[in-house]
């Protein structure tokens, strides 16, 4: 493809406001597969005309949005991808989407029913292992999922985050995210582990060389990190806490309750003005501390009895 003769568009960067072009084509291009990403970038270091070779990047880039767009019932949701799933090359990400498409208009039976939403498992169609989860609201109108976060905000933590690794101890990796009228969906990596909760109520083992408190300081110092992004979880409770049984290390789900403060507010507490309510929420580090606790008593009690902690 001869990219310099695609330039078709040299007017419309005459009526572009006042931007910094270099700065938001490397966001256009961070969305690119890596080798389209190359092939963009270097089109647009060698321009002489760089407003110009801007414009021909957003071109395309909105080309690939519309192209790659799921559809059900004969609908187009918006879908937009994470930085994570922008990385992969275009027949995972196409693989993906199909997918995504399917369960939307099939509607299979879920893994798992919470309060707002149901989670699917699915493997990933590209002819790898790889499997995902789509989180995807019940009642997009209900008032426990208007009174936190909705998808679009949940994305938005999970892609604040996704870079952050501490010791091994991560979030779930976000991959793509459809707000549309009544469908909200999250589109997450799978995590191959084991919740708290699960060991919690003997419905799963722990992995084989768990250690306890090596795990659950990788655990402190992720959320300490977190904090000094000012991002809080607000619901870590058993649930929410994984153990990856590959690397035994801490993985972090369910941003739905999350915060970003400002200044010094308190991130635990929220006032409903309107409603007089007061809603409290959970401190990260209890959460983590009970987590603990509950996961030492249930080790010891399995010991008392004779059973195997693990």
């Amino acid at each position: 493809m001869n990219i310099e003769k695609s330039l078709r568009h040299p007017l419309a960067a005459e009526n572009l406001p006042e931007i910094d072009v270099e700065d938001q084509a490397d966001k256009l291009l961070a969305t690119f597969p890596s080798e389209l990403q190359r092939q963009w970038r270097t089109f647009f270091e060698e321009s002489e005309d760089q407003q110009a070779a801007y414009v021909r990047i957003l071109e395309i880039a909105g080309k690939r949005q519309n192209a790659i767009q799921p559809k059900s019932e004969g609908k187009t949701f918006d879908l937009k991808l994470s930085k994570e799933a922008a990385k992969r090359n275009e027949e995972w990400q196409k693989a993906l989407i199909e997918d995504v498409g399917t369960i939307i208009e099939r509607n299979p039976e879920p893994i798992g029913v919470g309060r707002t939403a149901k989670v699917h498992k699915r493997a990933l169609k590209d002819g790898s292992t790889a499997s995902y989860c789509l989180k995807i609201i019940i009642n997009t109108k209900k008032s426990e999922y208007l009174r936190d976060n909705d998808i679009g905000t949940e994305f938005s933590f999970l892609e604040k985050l996704e870079s952050l690794n501490v010791d091994g101890a991560r979030i779930s990796l976000p991959y793509a995210c459809i707000q549309n009228q009544d469908k909200h969906v999250l589109v997450m990596e799978n995590i191959d582990g084991v919740s708290i909760q699960d060991v919690l109520d003997d419905k799963e083992k722990l992995p084989d060389g768990f250690d306890p408190d090596v795990f659950f300081t990788k655990l402190e110092n992720f959320i300490r990190k977190m904090h000094e992004r000012s991002i809080h979880h607000r619901d870590l409770h058993a649930g929410n806490v994984m153990i990856d049984r590959n690397t035994l290390d801490p993985r972090v789900i369910d941003f739905g309750m999350a915060i970003k403060i400002m200044g010094d507010e308190d991130p635990y507490i929220r006032r409903d003005e309107r409603k007089e309510k007061l809603w409290v929420y959970i401190n990260d580090l209890v959460g983590l501390k009970e987590n603990k606790k509950l996961l030492f008593e249930h080790l010891h009690n399995k010991n008392q009895k004779g059973g195997q902690p693990t």
